[in-house]
């Protein structure tokens, strides 16, 4: 039990028991309507995730290929932004990977979201739902899709500022790679 005769405040003025209790019992209500707070607002922090559909129509994949979509958010564009002069350089005779980067710069290796799909599976369109992207930050997306030669990929990429939950993307600009592909006889 909580017993207070009387409390002295710094300029001489007493304050009896009724005055002390009730201002713990208020001291009390603040902390709780603030840890509630605290938590409403980590749960609305996750439902401001971003979900993106990417439209697909027309586009002609490999039948048996796959569909990668990668998201990046915006701390990983700041990343790539800041050792955007770092040199990744590869040794081909003993597997050995050198990163040299500008004076002041720490390469921070950037791994995005993944989501991989079966060609076959596909619609007209494809949707992924981002646990890092949020709405109102920037944010980068990378398709990379097998093409019907089995051998070049369709590839398109897009970048903006999440400017809701729900993000369509259709008429993205795709590109083929060119590499000659060695044909087997049949």
């Amino acid at each position: 039990m909580f017993l207070v005769k009387n409390f002295r405040l710094s300029r001489g003025i007493l304050l009896g028991p009724r005055f002390v209790l009730a201002a713990k019992n208020l001291l009390q209500a603040i902390c709780i309507v603030s840890i509630v707070g605290a938590h409403h607002s980590a749960l609305a922090g996750e439902s401001n995730a971003v979900s993106f559909r990417i439209q697909l129509k027309g586009l002609q994949f490999a039948p048996n290929g796959k569909l990668e979509v990668e998201v990046l958010n915006a701390n990983q564009l700041q990343a790539l932004q800041r050792q955007a002069g770092c040199r990744i350089i590869f040794d081909l005779s003993s597997n050995d990977k050198r990163i040299n980067c500008p004076s002041g710069i720490t390469y921070q290796e950037v791994i995005p979201e993944k989501f991989t799909f079966n060609v076959r599976d596909l619609g007209q369109s494809v949707s992924v739902s981002s646990r890092t992207v949020r709405v109102g930050e920037a944010y980068a997306i990378n398709l990379i899709g097998d093409s019907p030669d089995n051998c070049n990929t369709l590839r398109a990429k897009h970048s903006s500022t999440a400017l809701s939950a729900n993000i369509d993307l259709t008429d993205l600009p795709w590109w083929q790679t060119s590499i000659f592909c060695a044909q087997k006889n049949k």
